[in-house]
């Protein structure tokens, strides 16, 4: 029980979900791999499917691919998972005692989900994949938000890269993008599309309950009795550009519980899977994005708001952990 109510949040502290935001009425796309649209927790309560549409760019069709892995299904977990299942940890983790019980529910279990797969077998893509998936969701789909799980190391790093021109079209378009900083660690190099001004470069900071709840670098075994999280993951890429910018924010991305029931190869013939890295923390952000969406239309009569106003909005309000800004950004991304 204490973890259920972990997982869906403390009544006590002040949420964006205790003010009435789910995300309701904003879509969101997500770039990344293939992903099955029957998950048990991408269908609402009612029926209705949470991924209102998935189209493949890769040639191979929409079927999930042996060799693909988990990127869709954390990204969708984490941004609008229903809570619909309730998983006993003891199953997944035998050092977790019977009944100790999880819901999973994103941040924003309101939103319209729009899935582009521009990933094959064994992660292969194209830059043509990418920038049909862009073209797609801003003229098709007419996404509000955009999370783009994917880079390149262009040098020089220029606006001359043909992702980064599809992007501030679509920033031009009235549509915010994320895109993770890269899981470079002590390399701290940050790749594009995530160097561009103007899209919101997230990197990751730590939530280490779920170290201790899948017994993560044999935390019972060093006798630990607890955790410390929001510090800045060692696998989060920061530092500077060739531009001199860095990341606009950090959110959790190390680690977290990923529903995939629907891809038994990618999930280890599980329902649940640990995953994470700059990864988790670009779709949480996205869906903080979408919050601010919300929001904002719901006091200035349905009005998006802009791009650049909807990442001021997101840095501005950021909590400082106290860490250098080519690590944190702005800080710690705050919801509520």
């Amino acid at each position: 029980v204490e973890l259920v109510h972990a997982v869906s949040g403390n009544p006590a502290e002040p949420t964006a979900r205790s003010l009435g935001f789910t995300g309701a009425g904003v879509r969101v796309g997500d770039i990344a791999v293939g992903i099955d649209p029957d998950e048990t927790e991408m269908i609402r309560p009612d029926g209705q499917h949470v991924i209102a549409e998935y189209k493949d760019f890769t040639g191979e069709g929409t079927a999930v691919q042996g060799g693909e892995d988990l990127e869709s299904y954390l990204d969708d977990s984490v941004m609008a998972a229903q809570g619909r299942q309730v998983y006993d940890l003891h199953d997944y983790t035998p050092s977790m005692p019977a009944g100790c019980d999880i819901r999973l529910q994103g941040v924003t279990p309101g939103i319209s989900l729009y899935a582009y797969k521009v990933y094959g077998d064994e992660d292969l893509t194209t830059t043509s994949a990418f920038l049909e998936a862009i073209d797609y969701a801003v003229d098709v789909d007419h996404v509000n938000v955009l999370n783009e799980e994917g880079g390149s190391f262009p040098f020089p790093d220029t606006s001359q890269d043909l992702i980064k021109q599809a992007n501030a079209a679509a920033m031009a378009a009235g549509v915010t993008i994320m895109s993770p900083s890269y899981d470079a660690g002590p390399e701290n190099t940050i790749w594009s599309p995530s160097s561009q001004p103007g899209v919101i470069s997230v990197g990751a900071s730590t939530a280490f309950r779920s170290y201790a709840q899948d017994d993560v670098g044999e935390y019972s075994q060093m006798g630990a009795r607890g955790w410390v999280s929001d510090n800045i993951s060692s696998l989060s890429s920061g530092g500077s550009t060739e531009a001199g910018r860095t990341i606009d924010v950090v959110a959790p991305g190390d680690l977290d519980w990923v529903a995939c029931e629907g891809d038994t190869a990618a999930c280890g013939n599980g329902d649940l899977a640990l995953s994470g890295g700059t990864s988790e923390a670009g779709p949480i952000t996205a869906a903080v994005a979408a919050l601010v969406v919300q929001a904002y239309r719901g006091t200035h009569s349905g009005a998006t708001p802009s791009a650049s106003l909807v990442s001021d909005i997101i840095s501005s309000s950021a909590d400082d952990l106290g860490m250098p800004g080519s690590e944190q950004g702005s800080g710690l991304v705050d919801a509520y």
